[in-house]
């Protein structure tokens, strides 16, 4: 109960009390007037009326003394109450404001300077922090740039660590990768459990060597995605709970250049031994009967010749088939021409060569990218050579599956034959490595004709285009993504009743939704949901949802004023049936929140039936959090509560900005409900639902 109402209780009380008393005097003196002599009744006739008056004035002196103590110091007080909390458990920066004609003195001004204080000193911690960064900051950020996929897991495969390798893997499959999630989830958990068991096993026998690590093949969960990977334990005082760390790596394209390579083997062998077996047949019978007539001699020719014509297209094909799987090597990997033709720039610099001009548009192609960039810079030496021209332009154009890197100068193409000689020599800085060999690897093959403009030439190398040029480019991520967390270790162990869940060990999803209207009954749809995790206490900006939706209807213009979200903008995004089990996986096993979570949840449970997923998480909702934290406040709009909180707002009415304005505030209002002593999930979910009459009042009191 707050201050104000423990005061207001406390002077009815005493109103009640002054009442009752001078109503039973009043009675016990009309009772008794039939006793007393006539003097003294018509004494009590005649000064009843200024008994009853004493008594009103009295009231009202009482009502003026109680307004004068709400404004001078019940009022203050409350105030003062509320940013001392903020000061000490979310903004020590918070400045100090409760008015005037206050009975408190000095003692707001010294709050404030205790304050600010304590904002130097955190802020000098912070810096002496940032300054001597080490341990567990200095490992993210060599995981965070290391191309091997790391993920780091509790004893119950919960997920600890993971870094940006691992979200390039799970690219497409990624809704159940975030912290605190379950591994089994992304991977098929036989493999994994069996090699963790195995492990154990060998840490918990006597054999002298123990093994320490172990590798093995497992595949995406409902994907063919095979991954090669490498477990090992982590030492613990408990064996049985020890986490582990997994390194993986995808490789299905070198396995599916194996079994390629197989069947080009094995085939080749099953075709090859009857045109060898018929050649060898008709040689043998020339050799053994010399003598033979000229008809039989001629059909052995016939036969040798058919055979040796039929082998050589063999042959052909089975070179083809090599070469496609050559170019399909490991050692091929996403590359950028533009970051290739910056680095060719850069070595022709380097060695006086001849100037190139960038042209077209960058693409992604598969390549060796050191190899094709020495080709290219002999190439370009030679075309110098050759023609004279020292500009040369070089860009990249798309063909059927292909991207051509086109070499553009002033003169005549080069022969056939001279460029039949350059591939077999020596590319520069390759050593023994020929041009033809680089281009063989790429599969394709090199070539020079007419510029179809007048009085220009091409050379034109093909290379395989890669897949990404196809891709939509990722969403930036902040520079220092909250990919890591061990403090999660212990606060996935079960405690118990859900109820009794410490808030600081639960995993949060904070949603925001915008809609076409704010009718949900009367038809109104969806057009975006957003989400973002908080893990431990902290906002994991690497894991976010986000999704426009076509509502299946016009958007009203006096809606898109609000979040910019037009019809154009949806048309072609996916429908709300689509998305909710999209959204229902990345919320698994979170509490939900919400600002005004009643609206949003409201959108949600009308498409559950629809949709197929239903949303049984537990909700929590920041503005009932923010009524009973702040009950003497009449603003807890979103923007009310995080100018309170000290929460900069951005990108508002979008449903992302929303979501992360709502859970930078949550973070903030869990703080100071610890500090009131909610701390478990079942009494912030009691405390919510008795704001919600409060609030219904507070609603009215408004209009």
């Amino acid at each position: 109960m707050s201050n104000r109402r423990k005061f207001w209780a406390l002077f009815a009380v005493f109103m009640m009390l002054t009442l009752a008393t001078f109503t039973w005097l009043f009675i016990e003196a009309y009772v008794a007037m039939p006793q007393v002599d006539s003097g003294t009744l018509s004494w009590f006739k005649h000064y009843s009326g200024f008994v009853v008056a004493a008594i009103f004035i009295l009231l009202l002196i009482l009502a003026q003394i109680w307004s004068w103590l709400e404004k001078s110091l019940i009022e203050p007080a409350s105030k003062l109450e509320r940013q001392t909390s903020i000061i000490a458990n979310i903004a020590s920066d918070h400045h100090i404001d409760i008015g005037s004609g206050h009975w408190f003195g000095e003692l707001p001004d010294t709050v404030q300077k205790l304050g600010d204080s304590l904002s130097k000193t955190r802020r000098e911690v912070r810096e002496a922090l940032a300054t001597g960064a080490h341990g567990v900051e200095r490992l993210e950020m060599v995981i965070k740039k290391l191309k091997t996929g790391i993920i780091v897991c509790d004893g119950e495969a919960r997920i600890l660590l993971y870094n940006s390798a691992v979200q390039d893997i799970f690219s497409g499959h990624n809704m159940g990768l975030g912290l605190d999630r379950s591994l089994y989830g992304l991977l098929t958990r036989l493999p994994v459990e069996t090699t963790i068991n195995h492990l154990l096993e060998e840490q918990n026998s006597s054999t002298a060597k123990k093994i320490e690590e172990a590798s093995f093949y497992c595949s995406i969960a409902k994907s063919d995605i095979l991954l090669d990977c490498t477990l090992a334990l982590l030492p613990d005082h408990n064996i049985n709970q020890s986490m582990f760390v997994m390194t993986l790596a995808d490789v299905t394209r070198n396995m599916e250049a194996l079994q390629r390579k197989d069947r080009l083997i094995r085939n080749s062998l099953d075709k090859f031994s009857s045109p060898m077996a018929n050649i060898r047949a008709a040689a043998e019978n020339l050799v053994s009967h010399p003598d033979i007539d000229v008809q039989t001699r001629d059909s052995f020719h016939k036969i040798i010749s058919q055979e040796v014509a039929t082998l050589s297209d063999l042959f052909y094909m089975a070179s083809k088939e090599a070469q496609s799987i050559a170019s399909g090597h490991w050692m091929l990997r996403d590359t950028n021409t533009s970051d290739l033709f910056l680095m060719l720039d850069r070595h022709l610099n380097k060695s006086g060569g001849p100037k190139v001009v960038m042209g077209g548009e960058p693409r992604w192609i598969q390549a060796d990218a050191t190899a094709l960039l020495m080709a290219l810079e002999s190439v370009i030496f030679n075309i110098a050579q050759k023609s004279g021209c020292q500009t040369i332009t070089i860009e990249s154009l798309i063909g059927d599956a292909l991207v051509y890197l086109d070499l553009t100068w002033s003169g005549e193409p080069i022969p056939a034959a001279t460029v039949e000689l350059w591939q077999k020599q020596a590319i520069i800085g390759g050593g023994d490595m020929t041009l033809g060999e680089v281009v063989e690897r790429h599969g394709g093959a090199i070539w020079s004709q007419k510029h179809r403009c007048d009085g220009q030439s091409i050379l034109r190398i093909p290379v395989p285009i890669s897949t990404r040029q196809w891709q939509q480019p990722k969403e930036e991520i902040p520079e220092r993504p909250e990919f890591y967390d061990f403090s999660r270790r212990d606060s996935t162990k079960e405690l118990g009743r859900l109820a009794a869940s410490s808030l600081s060990d639960l995993t949060f999803v904070v949603f925001d939704t915008e809609t076409t209207g704010l009718n949900p009954s009367g038809g109104d749809e969806i057009i975006s949901i957003a989400g973002v995790r908080i893990v431990n206490g902290r906002i994991l900006t690497g894991e976010i949802f986000k999704e426009l939706v076509d509502p299946g209807l016009p958007i009203p213009k006096s809606s898109t004023k609000i979040h910019g979200i037009s019809n154009a903008m949806v048309a072609g995004a996916p429908g709300i049936d689509t998305v909710l089990p999209r959204f229902k996986e990345f919320t698994a096993g979170a509490v939900l929140v919400a600002h005004n979570a009643a609206f949003d949840m409201r959108f949600l449970q009308l498409k559950e039936e629809s949709s197929g997923v239903w949303f049984d998480n537990p909700v929590l909702d920041t503005l009932l959090l923010s009524v009973y934290l702040h009950e003497d406040v009449i603003d807890h709009t979103l923007d009310g509560i995080a100018g309170r909180l000290g929460v900069e707002v951005q990108d508002r009415h979008t449903a992302l900005g929303d979501a992360m304005v709502t859970a930078q505030a949550f973070l903030k209002l869990l703080k100071l409900l610890k500090n009131k002593g909610v701390t478990s999930l079942g009494l912030a979910i009691e405390a919510s639902e008795n704001m919600i009459q409060i609030r219904k009042q507070q609603e009215k009191a408004r209009y």
